[in-house]
């Protein structure tokens, strides 16, 4: 009887055990790993994913390498590791990235990183740390992938050959000397704008000397004077417009000078031989008007009419004479 119930004891415990066994596998999702490709070469890129689904993913925590570069230490403590050896790393994980299907059960969660090897020869994935919600440390069979030398034959390689820059050089040149000149025309244009802004007051035309003259003249004539016998008032009307003239023509003081001292410094200004041809008339015209200041003389209307016309023509005849010593 003893033995029975020992019996039924044991089985009931090993039910129990089963039952615990069953639910806690069913509560533990399933990791996998993958890689892709399985085969590659030197420093080409690979996809390794890590998968944790069929189960409750909640809480769960996929954590990736800590260090993105890896560097294995030599094998054989004694031997003389080479150069390369100590720096060349076995891999490096370029990116990591975590990805969920979504909450709840009967969902995934990934971690996919982009990993390339540097080393050749048939080499495990890294490592990724998996933990359930309770904290315990759930394991996976990590992958492999074969590394390959890019070129183990050591053939020479084609290599393509620099672009040639002679056509684009030459361009270059040639739109930066465009761009030079450009910049240089900018410039001087505004500088011009820049100076005429400043000088934007107009120069006042300045009337010539003969024209001056004879306008005068002709507004003398205008006035009557002659006709009206005032030959006093047109004696010193036409003798100060004379004078007036010469001086700017010829740069001197005329307004003070007698008739003598007039000619003197017109024949030396135009010469002996100009002043030959211009003396007679010189002569006449300012004679009349030193004789026309004596009471004694009363020259008529008509000669005072003549005078008028012959300073107007005198005039016109030293500019020309002034004008062609200066061409």
């Amino acid at each position: 009887m003893r033995g029975l119930i020992a019996t039924g004891m044991v089985v009931l415990m090993l039910a129990c055990a089963s039952a615990c066994i069953a639910r806690t596998t069913e509560e533990y999702p399933v990791v996998t790993a993958a890689v892709r490709p399985e085969k590659a070469t030197v420093g080409s890129r690979l996809e390794y994913i890590v998968t944790v689904g069929e189960g409750n993913v909640a809480g769960i925590e996929i954590t990736p390498p800590e260090t993105r570069e890896f560097i294995p230490p030599p094998h054989d403590a004694a031997e003389e590791p080479s150069p390369a050896a100590g720096v060349l790393p076995l891999y490096i994980i370029h990116s990591a990235e975590k990805k969920k299907s979504g909450p709840g059960r009967g969902n995934s969660v990934s971690l996919v990183m982009s990993v390339a090897y540097y080393r050749t020869g048939r080499h495990p994935l890294p490592t990724v740390e998996v933990r359930g919600a309770d904290g315990v440390a759930i394991g996976y069979r990590v992958p492999e992938v074969m590394i390959e030398a890019s070129n183990p034959s050591g053939d020479l390689q084609e290599i393509e050959p620099p672009l040639d820059l002679g056509g684009n050089y030459y361009r270059l040149l040639i739109v930066v000397s465009i761009m030079g000149a450009l910049a240089a025309a900018a410039y001087l244009v505004l500088r011009r704008y820049e100076s005429r802004r400043e000088n934007d007051t107009p120069v006042p035309y300045e009337i010539p000397a003969i024209d001056e003259f004879l306008a005068r003249m002709q507004t003398l004539r205008a006035r009557g004077l002659v006709e009206e016998g005032k030959r006093e008032e047109y004696v010193v009307e036409a003798s100060r417009f004379f004078r007036m003239f010469l001086s700017r023509l010829i740069g001197i003081d005329a307004m003070e000078m007698t008739g003598l001292e007039l000619a003197d410094s017109l024949e030396r200004y135009l010469g002996q031989t100009v002043y030959s041809r211009l003396r007679g008339d010189l002569s006449r015209v300012t004679g009349l008007w030193d004789l026309a200041k004596f009471a004694e003389f009363a020259p008529s209307s008509a000669a005072l009419g003549d005078n008028l016309e012959l300073a107007m023509d005198l005039g016109r005849r030293i500019a020309r004479e002034e004008r062609s010593g200066r061409s």
